[in-house]
């Protein structure tokens, strides 16, 4: 899946979403203009949604002694709407909550005649 938005944070990303028969796991290899680098995360589906885990080895967060980590909760609403969420969470503390960092609503565009 592939987007463009006109405002904030990311502008441009690429999400390619599979399902691994081997773990019974949802996967994401995510792509965007934040940086340069792609993040991969998996997970299973719960209640409607699919919820994946990552991890990210991150330089800067490393140096203060902390672990970058992330959830992409990917929601199919129907076959024309879906979203996508990205929270970070706070390793800071032991309760390692989650933080809202940015979604997309994304419904299917009507066919252009």
């Amino acid at each position: 899946m592939e987007l463009s938005v006109e405002s904030g944070p990311i502008r441009d990303a690429i999400y390619i979403f599979r399902f691994d028969r081997r773990h019974g796991a949802y996967t994401v290899a995510a792509f965007d203009d934040a940086g340069t680098y792609w993040v991969a995360a998996q997970g299973k589906a719960s209640d409607g949604r699919i919820a994946m885990d990552g991890k990210d080895e991150d330089p800067v967060m490393r140096s203060m002694g902390l672990d970058k980590e992330f959830v992409i909760v990917l929601d199919v609403a129907s076959e024309d709407q879906m979203s996508i969420e990205t929270l970070y969470g706070d390793t800071r503390t032991p309760a390692r909550n989650e933080m809202p960092a940015f979604s997309y609503q994304l419904r299917r565009r009507a066919p252009v005649e």
